[in-house]
């Protein structure tokens, strides 16, 4: 996945990415706190997911691209964050 970073509205982390996935997997795949991997669907859009176990995630919120936010688990999900919001505005 990659989205150009002038499309990058926001960045948050989370303490897991579980309660930030919303709508249906499809396509996709999933096993409840184990792992969530593909596109989520619902009245809000689409959102992209890449979550595995319950650690730390990013959010990034979206504007302008097909998807709304991406949903990914990182080892250091605040610098992770850092970097992009770092770089956001060059």
């Amino acid at each position: 996945m990659r989205v150009p970073l002038a499309s990058v509205a926001a960045v948050r982390t989370v303490v897991t990415a579980w309660p930030e996935l919303r709508g249906m997997r499809a396509p996709g795949t999933g096993i409840p706190n184990v792992v969530a991997v593909g596109t989520r669907r619902g009245r809000f859009g689409k959102d992209f997911a890449v979550v595995h176990g319950k650690g730390p995630a990013v959010v990034v919120e979206l504007d302008g691209t097909k998807y709304e936010r991406l949903i990914v688990t990182v080892e250091d999900a605040d610098g992770t964050a850092a970097t992009i919001r770092g770089n956001m505005h060059r």
